[in-house]
C-alpha cells in the first residue's frame, strides 16, 4: 500500500513539473557580452547576466546574428523568438530553458504589446 502511495506521489510531481513549462515569445535581447533576456508583453525575463555561473540551458539559443537581427551595439542586438522552459515570476528570471523557436522580426514588430528594445 505504501509503495502505491509513493508511486502516485511521484507521478503527480512529475505531472506537476511538466505543467510548469511555459513558452514566452518576444524580443530576444543580447545587448552586450554575456547578457541575455527575452521581453514579452509582461516583463523582461533574464536568461543570463555577464559573469554569472548559472546556465539555464543557453545552448538552446542559436546564433541569432545570422539573419533577421537588429544590431544595436557592434555585433550585439536583438531578434524575435520564443523560449520554452521554467520561469520565476517573482524575480523575472528564466530558471531553465528547454526549447527555443526563432520567429521573424516582423512577428514581434506586429505585436503592439511588445516594447521594442533600444
Amino acid at each position: 500500500m505504501r509503495f502505491l502511495a509513493l508511486v502516485a506521489l511521484l507521478a503527480s510531481q512529475t505531472c506537476a513539473g511538466a505543467a510548469l513549462a511555459e513558452t514566452r515569445c518576444g524580443y530576444v535581447v543580447n545587448p552586450t557580452p554575456g547578457n541575455w533576456w527575452i521581453t514579452d508583453n509582461k516583463a523582461d525575463w533574464i536568461m543570463r547576466t555577464q559573469g554569472q555561473d548559472r546556465d539555464p540551458g543557453m545552448d538552446f539559443i542559436p546564433d541569432l546574428t545570422t539573419h533577421d537581427f537588429v544590431k544595436t551595439n557592434g555585433s550585439y542586438g536583438y531578434a524575435c523568438g520564443c523560449v520554452t522552459g521554467a520561469f520565476d515570476a517573482k524575480n523575472h528570471t528564466v530558471v531553465k530553458i528547454t526549447g527555443f523557436a526563432r520567429k521573424p522580426l516582423a512577428a514581434c514588430r506586429k505585436d503592439k504589446s511588445l516594447k521594442t528594445p533600444e
